[in-house]
């Protein structure tokens, strides 16, 4: 057995309001929300690569995690020489922007995100690498 710790992991009540949760946004929304993801995941690897830093950002539409290596990360092996002190700073250089992710590198986009936040945040972002 391969444990995963989570907040809401085998919740079945939290999986149930999620789930009447989408049905009540509808296809739309939904979409809309992982286009702004893929957007700017995409404009922010693209962002670190273009500045020759050593990161990258892997994810999948609203989900995405930053990363101190220049990647590809396809397996945990790939993470074996990053340095986390890398997204630490992003981190901090969010913080001190007032936006908040994950310390961890993590970040989740709501669907209240519309494409002026990824904008503003990706100014932001490229302010860490100028």
């Amino acid at each position: 057995m391969l444990g995963h710790a989570g907040t809401f992991n085998n919740n079945v009540v939290s999986m149930a309001a999620g789930v009447a949760a989408a049905e009540m946004l509808g296809p739309e929304v939904l979409a809309d929300t992982h286009r702004r993801g893929e957007r700017l995941r995409e404009a922010l690897d693209g962002l670190f690569r273009s500045k020759a830093l050593p990161m990258c950002v892997t994810g999948q539409g609203s989900l995405m995690n930053v990363h101190g290596t220049r990647g590809p990360v396809e397996r945990s092996t790939d993470l074996a020489a990053s340095d986390d002190r890398w997204k630490e700073l992003f981190f901090f250089h969010c913080l001190e922007a007032g936006w908040y992710i994950a310390r961890r590198g993590f970040i989740a986009l709501s669907i209240e995100i519309d494409d002026a936040d990824v904008d503003a945040f990706l100014d932001v972002a490229a302010e860490f690498a100028p």
